[in-house]
């Protein structure tokens, strides 16, 4: 989030190659990123668009636990399977 336009940076940056793995969290308050200011549906299509093959990690405080804290990825699974 430090330059704003997460769509056009990752449009800018990973066909490069020289990204590896990218991190999602809530903004602004490190939670859960399916709510909050960034439309995570969106970005994870424009990762999938640009063929990242690379690891999509976590890291975020879950609001309820770890179990609970996973759900939103349900919406997520098998989509691209």
């Amino acid at each position: 989030m430090v330059e704003g336009d997460l769509t056009a940076t990752l449009r800018r940056d990973l066909p490069t190659g020289r990204v590896a793995h990218l991190q999602v969290a809530r903004v602004p308050d490190r939670h859960e990123p399916d709510r909050g200011e960034l439309d995570i549906r969106h970005l994870f299509d424009v990762v999938d668009d640009l063929g990242f093959d690379g690891w999509i990690g976590c890291e975020y405080s879950p609001q309820a636990g770890t179990s609970e804290g996973l759900r939103w990825l349900n919406d997520y699974r098998g989509e691209n399977a």
